[in-house]
């Protein structure tokens, strides 16, 4: 399957490099020497006259302070790399790979799971993954239609990849309109 990695920041130095918005908890891994990594221009602007190549590979990378700056083997110059500004990174992880961390999943293993509410009720399904600057968020799709859920331990407690489903905190607005009867 291919995950989301990261995205391309500013350039940084004179080759081409990127500081990259890491979006995986394996940047080392990901991004290693050698590594196949895929440059999604959608939702960016492309370089004027450069098409994106589909795969390009890593040629060096390593964190400089706060920063996870990486090279592939394109682009070699820094006016290209500041086009380049908000691209997506894909890697290829294989469908069986599990994540490093316990409380870590891959996207695809999200999508599609059952989301439950504290009763064990059916409220949707998780239909993706956003990855947002601050965290991530589920969207899932309720008969009220669609719902975004920020992925964290407070709201979702439970995730059950196994068993097919997640569980979602029964709070007003979250999962509904907020319009819970007056008691």
């Amino acid at each position: 399957m291919e995950v989301l990695v990261g995205v391309l920041g500013r350039a940084h130095g004179l080759d081409g490099a990127f500081v990259v918005q890491v979006r995986t908890d394996e940047p080392e891994q990901r991004f290693a020497v050698g590594a196949r990594v895929r440059l999604d221009a959608s939702g960016a602007t492309a370089p004027s006259g450069v098409p994106a190549p589909k795969r390009c590979e890593v040629v060096r990378s390593s964190w400089v302070g706060s920063a996870f700056v990486v090279r592939f083997d394109w682009p070699n110059d820094r006016s290209t790399a500041e086009q380049c500004r908000g691209w997506r990174v894909w890697a290829d992880v294989p469908d069986d790979a599990e994540p490093v961390d316990a409380d870590e999943y891959h996207d695809l293993h999200l999508i599609g799971l059952e989301v439950r509410d504290q009763a064990g009720a059916s409220v949707g399904q998780v239909v993706r993954v956003d990855h947002l600057p601050a965290q991530d968020v589920l969207a899932v799709s309720t008969p009220a239609g669609e719902r975004l859920v920020p992925f964290v331990s407070a709201l979702v407690p439970v995730v059950d990849v196994a068993g097919g489903y997640l569980v979602v905190e029964s709070l007003p607005g979250l999962l509904d309109d907020g319009n819970a009867d007056a008691r």
